[in-house]
Protein backbone atom coordinates (compact mmCIF):
# COMPACT_ATOMS: atom_id res chain seq x y z
CA UNK A 1 0.00 0.00 0.00
CA UNK A 2 1.18 3.50 -0.75
CA UNK A 3 0.93 6.50 1.55
CA UNK A 4 -1.34 9.41 0.67
CA UNK A 5 -1.18 12.98 1.92
CA UNK A 6 -4.01 15.28 0.91
CA UNK A 7 -3.41 19.00 1.30
CA UNK A 8 -5.60 21.81 0.05
CA UNK A 9 -6.85 25.31 0.81
CA UNK A 10 -9.22 25.61 3.75
CA UNK A 11 -10.79 22.40 5.05
CA UNK A 12 -11.22 20.80 1.63
CA UNK A 13 -8.74 17.97 2.26
CA UNK A 14 -10.26 17.22 5.67
CA UNK A 15 -13.71 17.11 4.11
CA UNK A 16 -12.58 14.63 1.48
CA UNK A 17 -10.99 12.51 4.20
CA UNK A 18 -14.29 12.30 6.09
CA UNK A 19 -16.00 11.24 2.86
CA UNK A 20 -13.38 8.55 2.23
CA UNK A 21 -13.80 7.33 5.79
CA UNK A 22 -17.54 6.87 5.13
CA UNK A 23 -17.00 4.95 1.90
CA UNK A 24 -13.92 2.81 2.65
CA UNK A 25 -13.47 3.13 6.40
CA UNK A 26 -10.69 4.84 8.28
CA UNK A 27 -7.26 4.14 6.85
CA UNK A 28 -3.82 4.67 8.35
CA UNK A 29 -2.23 5.33 4.96
CA UNK A 30 -4.15 8.61 4.49
CA UNK A 31 -3.08 11.82 6.20
CA UNK A 32 -4.40 15.35 5.79
CA UNK A 33 -2.73 18.74 6.11
CA UNK A 34 -5.07 21.69 5.67
CA UNK A 35 -3.67 25.03 4.50
CA UNK A 36 -5.51 27.89 6.17
CA UNK A 37 -3.30 30.68 4.84
CA UNK A 38 -1.78 31.41 8.21
CA UNK A 39 1.75 30.68 9.36
CA UNK A 40 3.23 29.53 6.06
CA UNK A 41 6.55 28.59 7.70
CA UNK A 42 4.77 26.31 10.19
CA UNK A 43 2.72 24.78 7.37
CA UNK A 44 5.94 24.02 5.46
CA UNK A 45 7.56 22.47 8.53
CA UNK A 46 4.48 20.38 9.28
CA UNK A 47 4.37 19.24 5.65
CA UNK A 48 8.05 18.27 5.71
CA UNK A 49 7.58 16.29 8.94
CA UNK A 50 4.51 14.50 7.58
CA UNK A 51 6.31 13.57 4.36
CA UNK A 52 9.23 12.09 6.32
CA UNK A 53 6.89 10.10 8.59
CA UNK A 54 4.95 8.70 5.63
CA UNK A 55 8.10 7.73 3.72
CA UNK A 56 9.28 5.80 6.77
CA UNK A 57 6.10 3.69 6.64
CA UNK A 58 5.43 3.34 2.91
CA UNK A 59 7.53 2.53 -0.15
CA UNK A 60 5.99 5.36 -2.12
CA UNK A 61 3.93 8.44 -1.38
CA UNK A 62 1.24 10.30 -3.31
CA UNK A 63 0.58 13.90 -2.40
CA UNK A 64 -2.73 15.18 -3.76
CA UNK A 65 -3.41 18.93 -3.75
CA UNK A 66 -6.25 21.08 -4.98
CA UNK A 67 -4.67 23.63 -7.35
CA UNK A 68 -1.50 23.45 -9.44
CA UNK A 69 0.53 26.52 -8.52
CA UNK A 70 -1.18 26.98 -5.15
CA UNK A 71 0.69 26.91 -1.85
CA UNK A 72 -0.04 23.23 -1.04
CA UNK A 73 1.11 22.12 -4.50
CA UNK A 74 4.17 24.38 -4.61
CA UNK A 75 5.21 23.35 -1.11
CA UNK A 76 4.85 19.65 -1.93
CA UNK A 77 6.90 20.04 -5.11
CA UNK A 78 9.64 22.01 -3.35
CA UNK A 79 9.89 19.44 -0.56
CA UNK A 80 9.90 16.34 -2.78
CA UNK A 81 11.29 17.29 -6.20
CA UNK A 82 14.40 15.16 -5.64
CA UNK A 83 12.56 12.06 -4.39
CA UNK A 84 11.51 9.50 -7.02
CA UNK A 85 9.28 7.75 -4.45
CA UNK A 86 6.90 10.72 -4.35
CA UNK A 87 4.30 11.80 -6.91
CA UNK A 88 2.59 15.17 -6.49
CA UNK A 89 -0.88 15.61 -8.01
CA UNK A 90 -3.12 18.64 -8.43
CA UNK A 91 -6.85 18.64 -9.14
CA UNK A 92 -7.78 16.75 -6.00
CA UNK A 93 -11.29 15.35 -6.16
CA UNK A 94 -13.01 12.38 -4.53
CA UNK A 95 -12.25 10.01 -7.42
CA UNK A 96 -8.52 10.81 -7.28
CA UNK A 97 -8.42 10.46 -3.50
CA UNK A 98 -10.27 7.13 -3.67
CA UNK A 99 -7.99 5.79 -6.41
CA UNK A 100 -4.78 6.79 -4.65
CA UNK A 101 -5.93 5.65 -1.22
CA UNK A 102 -6.56 2.13 -2.51
CA UNK A 103 -3.44 1.74 -4.61
CA UNK A 104 -1.36 -1.20 -3.47
CA UNK A 105 1.95 -0.35 -5.18
CA UNK A 106 3.57 0.88 -8.39
CA UNK A 107 2.54 4.48 -7.85
CA UNK A 108 4.85 5.92 -10.51
CA UNK A 109 3.58 3.41 -13.06
CA UNK A 110 -0.04 4.35 -12.30
CA UNK A 111 0.16 8.15 -12.21
CA UNK A 112 -1.55 8.59 -15.59
CA UNK A 113 -4.20 5.98 -14.76
CA UNK A 114 -4.98 7.79 -11.50
CA UNK A 115 -5.45 11.08 -13.34
CA UNK A 116 -7.68 9.41 -15.93
CA UNK A 117 -9.86 7.88 -13.19
CA UNK A 118 -10.20 11.33 -11.61
CA UNK A 119 -11.24 12.84 -14.94
CA UNK A 120 -13.76 10.09 -15.58
CA UNK A 121 -15.37 10.89 -12.24
CA UNK A 122 -16.42 14.30 -13.51
CA UNK A 123 -19.81 14.23 -15.21
CA UNK A 124 -23.21 15.85 -15.25
CA UNK A 125 -26.80 14.68 -15.40
CA UNK A 126 -28.85 15.61 -18.42
CA UNK A 127 -32.47 14.69 -19.14
CA UNK A 128 -32.56 13.44 -22.72
CA UNK A 129 -36.36 13.51 -23.09
CA UNK A 130 -39.53 13.81 -21.07
CA UNK A 131 -39.62 10.07 -20.45
CA UNK A 132 -39.23 8.57 -17.00
CA UNK A 133 -37.07 10.94 -14.95
CA UNK A 134 -37.31 9.01 -11.72
CA UNK A 135 -34.10 7.89 -10.12
CA UNK A 136 -33.72 4.94 -7.85
CA UNK A 137 -30.57 3.61 -6.33
CA UNK A 138 -27.40 5.17 -5.19
CA UNK A 139 -24.17 4.19 -3.64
Amino acid sequence: MIGLIMSAHGQYASGLKTGLDLVVGSSENIKVLDFTGDEIDKYRQDFETLIKEMLEKYDSLAIATDIAGGTPYNTAVMLTSDNAKVSVFSGLNFQLAYELSNMENNLAENNEKSIEVAREGISYFKIENDADTSFEGGI
